[in-house]
């Protein structure tokens, strides 16, 4: 969709939104709905990567914007790659959304905005974030993560652990939504060809500089079943010791936990009964990841249908999956 003509883009915050995206025909349309309600008064490039997808993502992604109202300040692409490769998506994406920005004359975002396809944000996600990358110095920020509300009680808990464990939501250490500033997009160059592609960014921040912005809201589906919950935080394992494998420098390794000793821990779950039952339902599931032995083809990815969910970062760990975290 192409932006009509606007008057005077100067004052105006400038923002790309990168949507890697594989076969998520059941869930791109939430997925542009919930870009479309921003109530955002910014310049706005929204690019949805569609690579390797083996179903009709691309389609219903490109009628989904056809029937939206035309506006002069948000324009929208949908990219199509053949290969599946999340990496390249989030690269050819963000190189083509910043050339659609010159078409509003401006050369460089102020925000670079990054959204995996299936995450529902609230609608002031966009202005909330603007206002805490206001600042000149490098920041990271992430809405802060919510639990379907409507999930089986297996995938809400696992959820809710995200919400709700003050070691967990302390930092912004699980992918899938984040946003850094002009500043803070120096930092690195290109995504590498890793799984863990939003650890690699989390790790080039400070701890200072990485921001929960509590005020907004983004919802994450989880898998449904146990299995599906166990093949998840294997995956998640998995990538972060690829990335630790792989020689790429971590120069500020986000470790939130590191600020909550076992017996503060402890104290913690002891005074909430909801912290404890989500402390004791992650574990669960992180013992049960290790009876998982789901092979995961290298950085493609595939649908759990186990799960009933995308595996969105589905990959094959040099080595062997023989020690413990």
């Amino acid at each position: 969709m192409n932006p009509l003509p606007v008057p005077n883009n100067a004052a105006r915050v400038s923002m790309v939104v990168v949507v890697p995206a594989a076969s998520e025909a059941a869930v791109i349309a939430r997925l542009i709905k919930t870009l479309a309600d921003q109530h955002f008064d910014g310049i706005v490039a929204i690019v949805i990567a569609v690579n390797g997808a083996r179903d009709k993502t691309a389609a219903i992604a490109e009628a989904c914007i056809e029937r939206l109202v035309p506006s002069a300040t948000w324009c929208w692409r949908v990219l199509e790659l053949p290969v599946p490769s999340k990496s390249r998506a989030l690269n050819e994406g963000e190189r083509v959304a910043r050339s659609m920005l010159r078409s509003f004359g401006v050369e460089s975002p102020d925000i670079t905005f990054y959204l995996d396809a299936d995450i529902e944000l609230s609608p002031n996600t966009f202005d909330e974030v603007a206002s805490a990358l206001s600042e000149v110095r490098p920041r990271i920020v992430q809405p802060f993560r919510c639990a379907e509300a409507s999930a089986p009680f297996l995938s809400w808990m696992a959820g809710n652990a995200l919400c709700t464990l003050p070691w967990v939501t302390g930092d912004i250490a699980c992918g899938g939504v984040f946003a850094v500033n002009r500043a803070g997009r120096e930092r690195w160059t290109e995504f590498p060809d890793l799984a863990a592609d939003d650890a690699f960014v989390f790790n080039r921040f400070r701890s200072e500089e990485r921001v929960v912005v509590t005020s907004a809201r983004a919802t994450h589906p989880m898998p449904a079943t146990l299995r599906g919950l166990a093949r998840q935080q294997r995956r998640w394992r998995l990538a972060r010791r690829e990335l630790e494998a792989s020689g790429v420098p971590s120069a500020f390794p986000c470790d939130a936990a590191s600020a909550w000793p076992m017996r503060r821990r402890i104290k913690a779950m002891l005074s909430s009964p909801r912290v404890l039952l989500s402390f004791v339902g992650l574990r669960a599931i992180r013992v049960a990841s290790y009876f998982d032995r789901t092979h995961f083809r290298s950085h493609v990815w595939e649908v759990d249908r186990v799960g009933g969910m995308q595996n969105k970062h589905s990959m094959k760990m040099r080595g062997h999956d023989a020690a413990r975290s």
